[in-house]
């Protein structure tokens, strides 16, 4: 069962100022690029078979919050799954309160506030990813070389990464429904969230690429 004692083992939280933004063609070199990478980092991290979402901060903006919990909420009433709480932000606390406050609690973990260096296996054994208005397109960026399928906000710089259901889905802020929807589209479909994990490789990949030839041009 995940725990927040075995999440805190694996990794200290998230710290929101560092920019963690992973080189594709590295990441996870003991896992073969054409492997099952979920699998092999939900070995590493000791993720059970539930289907965990992991939402990354920072949790500062509290109608962000309000929206994630609600979101979970109608999720988790439909289906067994995990979320993850990963970052910074006082606003955590309320996610956990709210959900607590349905029943739901126990399905939801908080890690604490440092990063270590198994910050990416923690993402890479996520099924899929739920980023904030404020989670920057660097963190998108680490995110989508992992290979991991993302709910992302609505705005113009995610858009055209995100690119909606090709390598995840979008909500509008202050929509609950709409996160609610894309969530569970993803949770109880492993076939659609698979195909978007792989083309978020390629498309972090692409960008490492162009971002390396754009400086050996300078």
């Amino acid at each position: 069962m995940v725990t927040a004692r075995t999440l805190n083992e694996v990794v200290r939280g998230a710290d929101a100022g560092v920019n963690h933004y992973l080189n594709p063609e590295t990441m996870h070199p003991d896992i073969p690029e054409d492997g099952d990478l979920t699998a092999g980092a939900r070995s590493l991290v000791e993720f059970t078979g539930i289907t965990t979402i992991v939402a990354i901060g920072p949790f500062d903006d509290h109608a962000h919050a309000q929206q994630l919990a609600s979101a979970f909420i109608t999720v988790r009433r439909h289906c067994e799954v995990h979320l993850v709480l990963l970052g910074t932000g006082r606003q955590r606390t309320a996610v956990k309160r709210q959900t607590s406050a349905q029943g739901v609690g126990s399905s939801v973990h908080v890690v604490g506030d440092s990063c270590d260096d198994r910050w990416s296996d923690l993402i890479a054994a996520a099924d899929l990813v739920v980023l904030g208005s404020s989670s920057g397109t660097a963190m998108l960026l680490d995110v989508l070389a992992a290979g991991r399928p993302v709910v992302a906000p609505a705005d113009p710089a995610t858009v055209q990464l995100v690119v909606p259901g090709i390598v995840g889905l979008v909500y509008q802020p202050g929509d609950v429904s709409g996160m609610a929807e894309a969530l569970l589209r993803l949770v109880t479909t492993p076939v659609l969230r698979h195909g978007m994990g792989g083309r978020a490789r390629q498309v972090a990949r692409r960008h490492h690429r162009e971002k390396h030839r754009a400086t050996t041009l300078r």
